[in-house]
C-alpha cells in the first residue's frame, strides 16, 4: 500500500517527485502481495496530514495528470496479463548501487524487473542463472524486436533509463 486516508498523499511526500510514484508503482505491482490503490494517487493528487489526504477525488480531467495515470494502467494491465505477477515465486537477481532487480516465476512464465531508482541511466549485467543459455526476453512495452538473450548466465547490457524500470519477458519462439 503506498497510501491511505490516515497519511499525508504519496505526490505530496515526495515534494512533487512524479518519478518516485512510477518507480514505486511498477515494485508495487510486480512484487507479491496484494496491490492496493488510494483513490486520486493515480491522477497525483496531492494533500498533507488529515483531513488533506481525504480531499474529494477532482472529477474534472482537465485536473489530471494523463500521462501518470496512463502509466499506472499500463503496469496494472501487466500484472493481468501475467500470472507469474500475481502468484509466481519471488527471487531476488541483483541489488545495488540504487538498482535492483527481480524475478517472478509461475511455472514455465518468468517476469524480471529492473528498477533504477538513480537520477543518471545506468547499464547492468542481470543474473539469471535460472533459464537457459540463449533463452530470449524482451520488454512488453517496447515496440520492435529489442530483444537481450542469456548469455554466460546473465541478462547483459540491460540498460535502465534514469529513475525508471524495464521489465522481461520471454519472447515468443
Amino acid at each position: 500500500m503506498l497510501g491511505s486516508h490516515d497519511t499525508p498523499r504519496f505526490k505530496t511526500l515526495a515534494r512533487g517527485d512524479d518519478s518516485a510514484y512510477r518507480l514505486s508503482t511498477l515494485f508495487q505491482m510486480t512484487f507479491p502481495g496484494a496491490p492496493s490503490i488510494y483513490y486520486g494517487d493515480e491522477i497525483g493528487m496531492e494533500g498533507g496530514h488529515d483531513p488533506g489526504c481525504r480531499g474529494a477525488f477532482p472529477w474534472d480531467e482537465r485536473l489530471w495528470d494523463r500521462e501518470l495515470r496512463d502509466y499506472v494502467k499500463r503496469c496494472i494491465s501487466l500484472r493481468q496479463r501475467c500470472p507469474a505477477l500475481r502468484r509466481g515465486d519471488f527471487s531476488w537477481l541483483f541489488k545495488g548501487q540504487g538498482v535492483v532487480a527481480y524475478s517472478r516465476r509461475l511455472g514455465d512464465e518468468i517476469v524480471v524487473v529492473v528498477i533504477n531508482a538513480r537520477r543518471q541511466p545506468v547499464t547492468v549485467d542481470v543474473p539469471l542463472r535460472s533459464l537457459e543459455e540463449g533463452t530470449r526476453l524482451r520488454n512488453p512495452w517496447q515496440e520492435g524486436d529489442a530483444e537481450v538473450a542469456v548469455s554466460h548466465g546473465a541478462l547483459p547490457g540491460i540498460h535502465v533509463p534514469a529513475r525508471s524500470g524495464v521489465v522481461l519477458v520471454p519472447s515468443p519462439r
